[in-house]
């Protein structure tokens, strides 16, 4: 009789415990996941850059002018939302201001 108090007494403990490890799982799980979607967010901060702009056959102080410019926007912080959507706008107010400039 003693026995079987204390097999259903184990037992009990045992799917206590059960939800709480499902719950951990579950946890560890999300937070993978998320860090995975930040990593990736943050990488995609990196895909507008001025430096595909052709400028080569410009006139350097126009240019010079124009990277001033976009340093001076990207350095303002977040204006637009998240950090990505003011690079991009950056980097085309970049572009606009470089088609501006003359040629050498």
């Amino acid at each position: 009789m003693n026995m079987l108090i204390m097999s259903v007494e184990i037992s009990v403990r045992r799917r206590s415990r059960l939800p709480l490890k499902m719950f951990l799982d579950d946890f560890h799980r999300l937070m993978k996941i998320l860090t995975i979607i930040m990593f990736l967010t943050s990488l995609s901060g990196c895909a507008y850059s001025i430096k595909d702009t052709d400028v080569s056959g410009l006139e350097p102080s126009c240019v010079r002018e124009c990277s001033k410019s976009y340093s001076s926007c990207v350095s303002q912080g977040n204006q637009i939302g998240f950090k990505t959507e003011t690079l991009r706008a950056c980097q085309e107010s970049y572009v606009v201001c470089i088609k501006t400039c003359p040629a050498k």
